[in-house]
């Protein structure tokens, strides 16, 4: 359900190793960190779902 979350995550990781690449070393940590933010929130996300449709049971 929130798969464009890890999608996110991941153009930006790769992004951030391209700025490594090119030596763009201030957007390689912005792109990481926002990378860090969406990967979280798709966890987070994903352990809410667990935790409401175990209480449905």
């Amino acid at each position: 359900m929130a798969e464009y979350l890890k999608d996110d995550a991941l153009d930006f990781l790769r992004e951030a190793e391209d700025d490594l690449r090119n030596g763009r070393y201030n957007l390689a940590m912005f792109h990481l960190e926002q990378a860090l933010q969406l990967a979280l929130k798709y966890k987070l996300f994903q352990l809410n779902e667990a935790v409401a449709l175990s209480l449905l049971r």
